[in-house]
């Protein structure tokens, strides 16, 4: 039986169970769970892939995850050797000297306090000068923070004439100049001059409208009202009528035999079944109107084709004729029928 709600367990257990066994992991969506009974590992679905719960075996294990020492780091012994013999911070070196530090082991570097040129190659502070081998032969990581030159000049600069153009020039907007650079304020300056303005004698004709002229209705006069014909007066069929209208031979209908013209209540010695299709692809909530006026009915929701199963979801007896149908994914366009029994 599929069941498509949610399920409220109310903090009780469930006692027993066993999780889906699957040889390979199959589509899921976040927070899905089952067991994999070819690593012999349960699996969770993050949302875009299957991943291994963590299992107290698997910790310091191969193909498994690395444990924590007493100090909270991982041991040297699960420390693959590329890493282990990696990069090591030694110190500060002063490169004006052009002598390069003595390495004792390839990865060991220094940060360069002070300029200088070492084997050929110039070194500003904040390069790095790695050793490749432990001995002799040496890498430089440019991680110098100085400005190399300022206009095509180094040493102690100061501006000259032609560094700068005017759109290179920021303007900070006021008045009515918008523009953040100088040479569009100045273009913007161009535009807003004053126009020259001349002027000349005009004569002007001024008409004046023709007030309209009143017109009568049924013999009054108004403004601006149009003549309209006295309405005919309606005759209304009397309720007397429309009762033998109502009740004629051919409007009677009956009911097992038995006619509903009269007072009282009707007795019908049978069951009443309302069923109904529903899902659109998109609603998940349904409002199933039955008009049998009774919540004592029952209720049942089976697929609407195939082979007809039985599904489960959560029914709310909302009113005297109406039940409420809730699904946790969206059914699709007429994927299930509700049979509603009083």
């Amino acid at each position: 039986m599929k069941w498509l709600s949610n399920l409220d367990m109310t903090k009780n257990q469930i006692m027993n169970a066993i999780l889906h066994l699957l040889g390979t992991d199959p589509a899921g969506q976040e927070g899905q769970i089952y067991h994999n009974t070819t690593t012999h590992t349960p699996k969770v679905h993050n949302g875009s892939a299957w991943l291994n719960l963590l299992l107290e075996n698997r910790i310091g294990a191969v193909s498994g995850v690395a444990s924590l020492d007493a100090t909270g780091k991982i041991p040297s012994s699960q420390i693959p050797s590329s890493i282990a013999n990696g990069m090591d911070y030694k110190t500060t070196w002063d490169a004006s000297g052009g002598i390069a530090p003595t390495a004792g082991k390839p990865g060991d570097f220094w940060i360069i306090s002070v300029a200088g040129t070492i084997l050929s190659v110039i070194y500003k502070p904040g390069d790095w000068i790695v050793s490749r081998d432990g001995a002799s032969v040496w890498d430089k990581i440019d991680n110098s923070t100085a400005v190399a030159t300022v206009f095509g000049r180094t040493g102690a600069i100061v501006s000259a004439n032609g560094d700068y153009n005017t759109s290179q020039i920021t303007n900070t907007p006021a008045g009515n100049i918008t523009s953040t650079t100088a040479q569009a304020a100045l273009n913007e300056l161009d535009t807003k001059k004053e126009p020259t303005i001349t002027v000349k004698n005009t004569a002007f004709n001024v008409g004046f409208e023709t007030v309209p002229t009143n017109i009568k209705m049924d013999g009054v006069q108004g403004v601006g009202v149009a003549n309209t014909a006295a309405r005919a007066d309606h005759v209304h069929p009397t309720d007397t009528t429309r009762q033998a209208a109502l009740i004629s031979a051919s409007n009677i209908k009956t009911i097992n035999g038995t006619t509903l013209l009269g007072a009282g209540d009707l007795q019908v010695g049978t069951t009443l079944k309302y069923s109904v299709a529903i899902g659109d692809g998109t609603t998940t909530t349904f409002t199933v109107t039955h008009n049998l006026n009774s919540r004592a009915v029952l209720v049942d929701i089976s697929e609407n084709s195939g082979s007809y199963n039985q599904v489960m979801a959560d029914i709310a007896k909302t009113t005297l004729n109406t039940i409420t149908v809730t699904f946790a994914v969206a059914p699709t366009t007429a994927q299930y029928l509700v049979t509603v029994l009083g």
